[in-house]
């Protein structure tokens, strides 16, 4: 309750999950206790302006070892644009809460400590890096990945490739994964089998082949060729092997079935 007349707060032990906005409104609140079994953070879960917070020169605020928010692309204060060009999440962070990050163009360098990154990382990074050692993701040329690299988690969407070749052995692009408007070339790999919610969100690629071994297409999975071809040019053929296809799964061109 936004108006509650307590400064501080024990989250219960056994709460796994904190949602969104959960602290927003809360003017009075000036500490919060996390307990170790909280799995998943939404964004903007805290006021920072009154929490009792950590922060560092990059403008990443801290409560113990969980990154929960940053302080954004304005500084409203001072009514000028934050420029930074790097973000070093600090070393012995476990959770990144979701969406943190506001920064245009940012590298953003995720220390070995990391075990859970909530939901989706800001897309307009140019890079994510991890560091060697994380137990749970990886990189590969500034993309993030899970350890094993068979899930391809987060593409830099201020990457200023024109043309990406999602590297083998990976077996799903994961939700949200892929958004960018600055490819005009995605390549899958053989032995990719799902392709998950809102995928791939790229308006500057005409068209995308999908190998035989492809399996499901989750909603809105593929979105591609905004306005770069004809309307009656078909840009996607779905191979036999696919066996789900979600709502809405291929925008904006019609696919045929091979």
């Amino acid at each position: 309750p936004e108006h509650m007349n307590i400064t501080s707060y024990n989250i219960p032990s056994g709460v796994e999950n904190i949602d969104s906005y959960a602290f927003s409104e809360c003017k009075n609140i000036k500490t919060v206790t996390i307990p170790d079994s909280v799995k998943f953070i939404g964004s903007e879960v805290f006021n920072t302006d009154v929490l009792t917070c950590d922060e560092t020169v990059d403008g990443l605020i801290y409560i113990g070892d969980i990154l929960i928010d940053d302080i954004g692309d304005f500084d409203y204060d001072n009514y000028e644009e934050i420029t930074i060009d790097v973000a070093n999440i600090r070393e012995g962070t476990r959770i990144i809460a979701e969406g943190v990050g506001w920064y245009d163009g940012i590298v953003y360098n995720i220390p070995a400590s990391v075990e859970i990154i909530c939901g989706d990382l800001y897309y307009d990074a140019s890079a994510y890096n991890v560091a060697e050692g994380n137990k749970l993701y990886s990189s590969i040329d500034g993309v993030l990945f899970n350890v094993d690299k068979t899930e391809l988690i987060q593409y830099p969407g201020m990457s200023k490739r024109s043309s990406y070749t999602v590297p083998a052995g990976v077996k799903k692009i994961g939700d949200d994964a892929i958004e960018t408007y600055n490819l005009r070339e995605i390549i899958l790999p053989d032995g990719l089998e799902v392709i998950g919610v809102v995928a791939i969100y790229a308006p500057s690629v005409a068209g995308i082949t999908l190998p035989e071994t492809l399996k499901r297409i989750e909603e809105a999975g593929i979105n591609i060729d905004d306005n770069s071809v004809s309307q009656y040019n078909f840009g996607i053929v779905i191979p036999e092997s696919v066996e789900y296809i979600g709502r809405y799964s291929i925008g904006r061109k019609a696919a045929i079935l091979n």
